[in-house]
């Protein structure tokens, strides 16, 4: 919400801080899923790609928590996600890949 009220400094900083804080560690990698759409929000694409990276890269710990299954069901919409932003950044071949 604050992203979309144009406050994308305070989106970013609340979810960095909420899961930073979050006390179940195997979950604090689904807070980088709201801090990348707010660096879209913001007009930093680049950024946003580099949060859903760390996301997608975090399966494993996820893992923990969540039945493989739904583990791939957030990667594939982060990955899907991730395409559109890296196209923003004009990386169309990564979003290709992607």
């Amino acid at each position: 919400v604050k992203a979309l009220q144009g406050d994308t400094d305070e989106a970013v900083r609340l979810a960095d801080g909420l899961g930073s804080k979050f006390p179940i560690e195997p979950l604090r990698p689904l807070f980088l899923l709201p801090k990348a759409a707010a660096l879209s929000e913001a007009g930093k694409p680049a950024e946003a790609v580099k949060a859903l990276k760390k996301f997608i890269d975090s399966g494993e710990a996820l893992g923990q928590a969540f039945k493989p299954e739904g583990v791939t069901a957030y990667q594939r919409q982060a990955k899907y996600q991730m395409s559109s932003y890296q196209t923003d950044a004009g990386d169309i071949d990564g979003a290709i890949k992607t």
